[in-house]
């Protein structure tokens, strides 16, 4: 078959989402997919393949996600035959999911307004309570959760949320209560209330742990990241959140830092692997202070910021944990 016979376009494309081969996601900013006339998988399938969402735009975490059943209208900008056999768009060839549902633009995503917690006492709390704002949060529903350690409970009743506090017998910490908005088909819309608590043992020293589920900020897009808990701030050249880790890439630098006028005295990296094998503590350059055994990288000294560098490996680490005063 030559050129001519096997490409065609532009063209517009109606079916019914039948199977999905890659769901959208922020990395790509593309999706695949099969459709058909009646929805199933029996009859002609075409792929729409590496498309873009909906205004030829790439595809961002919080809209929607193309679902089984859904109608959809492809604009092709030039379609290829796959193996002889089946019409497909071609990769790179400006295609784009032209409607959604009978909906050419992108509903905005609702948005989620919260005010951290300070200054906890460290005999703890039960029965707290604490608000948040929804926006354009219309048939979606709202869940929290506590960290389950020092949050040890949460509820929420429209936009008033009910938290329990346990006691704290040791240095000051902050916990966190997630906040989450789901909806059929949709990304869920998360945000973190940070909980600061007191110290319980007469010490003037604060602990915050980083994680990728309570990373202050930081996101899953691959790049520099940063993220902010408790006054502390956390700077990564490159890397990224990845459901519960955080990822230095290689050659890439962590930067961690105190609030002002305070210094860190130990930093402590639960790695997901042991040494210097990829992924563990011991891929960090040789940093005075810093030693690793393990899966545990520790840093002590005493200094208001510090950075280590990912050299020989990534590194990625389900807790960082900061003590400084």
């Amino acid at each position: 078959m030559d050129e001519s016979e096997s490409n065609r376009g532009p063209v517009y494309v109606y079916g019914i989402v039948s199977s999905i081969v890659y769901p959208y996601d922020a990395t790509h900013g593309t999706g695949s997919f099969y459709i058909s006339d009646d929805g199933g998988t029996s009859s002609d399938q075409f792929e729409a393949y590496s498309v873009k969402f909906l205004g030829n735009n790439a595809w961002v975490d919080g809209n929607t996600q193309v679902a089984v059943g859904d109608i959809v209208i492809i604009y092709g900008g030039e379609l290829t035959i796959y193996n002889s056999t089946t019409y497909e768009t071609k990769s790179n060839s400006g295609s784009y999911l032209y409607s959604l549902n009978e909906s050419t633009s992108e509903t905005v995503p609702p948005t989620i307004t919260k005010t951290d917690i300070s200054e906890v006492s460290a005999d703890g709390i039960s029965g707290a309570n604490t608000t948040v704002t929804f926006t354009n949060n219309d048939g979606w529903t709202a869940a929290v959760a506590g960290d389950g350690t020092i949050v040890t409970s949460a509820t929420i009743s429209g936009t008033n949320i009910t938290y329990t506090v346990a006691a704290n017998s040791g240095d000051a910490r902050t916990g966190f209560i997630t906040v989450t908005l789901s909806k059929s088909g949709r990304t869920d819309v998360t945000a973190t209330i940070n909980v600061s608590q007191l110290a319980g043992n007469g010490s003037s020293s604060v602990t915050v742990s980083f994680t990728g589920s309570n990373s202050g900020g930081m996101t899953n897009s691959q790049g520099a990241q940063s993220g902010s808990l408790n006054g502390v701030t956390v700077a990564i050249t490159n890397g990224t959140t990845s459901g519960n880790e955080i990822r230095i890439y290689k050659n890439a630098t962590i930067t961690i830092s105190a609030p002002e006028e305070k210094n860190i005295i130990k930093i402590e990296f639960t790695c997901t692997a042991e040494g210097t094998n990829k992924y563990g503590p011991g891929c960090f350059a040789n940093l005075q202070g810093y030693t690793y055994s393990g899966n545990t990288g520790t840093w002590s000294g005493s200094s208001n910021s510090i950075t280590l560098t990912a050299s020989s490996n990534q590194v990625r680490a389900t807790e960082i944990k900061v003590t400084y005063e």
